[in-house]
């Protein structure tokens, strides 16, 4: 599959980084943090750009990818679900999705994500939780599909995950409970309308 990142047409920066961005290197860590590289433009080498979103009063728009602080949530809003997955994925994969819960050097656990796969080939998306061992006492992950019965993705002792949906499903809502630092507590996929809503801070809802 190819790049979707690299065909992206460039828009405005709304940043302090003033170099153009290689629109092929975008990475969302953690659902926080931004790094990319700048276009070599001679006589100047690439530079590493790395940016924590959720400080940005205004909204930053980067090769065709919006990222917008929305009172106490942040949205990040592509053209396509391939493009979600380049973003977020370690492997800069399009055929899924990586919830991470962590960002190098802010609070937070290492380890902690969830996994949706939305490999066309599949009969089913599915979706995965991977959880540290120092945060597996005290965690539970919930997955609602379309707004139905939570599930649970982790659940101490109890069993849980993967989660199969429907190929047509439009909205997929994460929840984390911890007593463990995680960057997020929820997190809202719009596969529709390629977007992603990020909660800082959510009640676990009930079944």
């Amino acid at each position: 599959m190819k790049r979707m990142l690299y065909l992206l047409a460039l828009s405005g920066i709304s940043t302090a980084a003033a170099a153009t961005p290689d629109c092929g290197t975008p990475v969302l860590v953690s659902l926080r943090t931004l790094v990319y590289q700048t276009k070599a433009e001679f006589p100047n080498a690439p530079k590493k750009v790395q940016t924590n979103l959720w400080e940005q009063a205004k909204p930053v728009t980067m090769c065709g990818v919006t990222f917008t602080k929305k009172g106490n949530t942040f949205v990040v809003k592509a053209s396509k679900n391939e493009v979600l997955g380049y973003l977020t994925t370690p492997m800069r994969s399009g055929n899924g999705i990586t919830l991470a819960g962590r960002t190098p050097g802010l609070f937070g656990y290492d380890g902690l994500s969830v996994d949706l796969s939305l490999l066309s080939l599949d009969a089913t998306y599915s979706a995965r939780a991977t959880i540290p061992t120092e945060m597996g006492a005290g965690t539970a992950v919930g997955i609602r599909i379309d707004g139905g019965k939570l599930q649970p993705l982790f659940w101490p002792g109890k069993s849980g995950g993967p989660v199969n949906f429907s190929k047509k499903t439009k909205i997929v809502d994460v929840y984390v409970k911890t007593d463990k630092p995680t960057n997020w507590e929820r997190v809202t996929v719009d596969l529709v309308n390629h977007s992603l809503t990020v909660y800082p801070k959510f009640a676990f809802p009930g079944k």
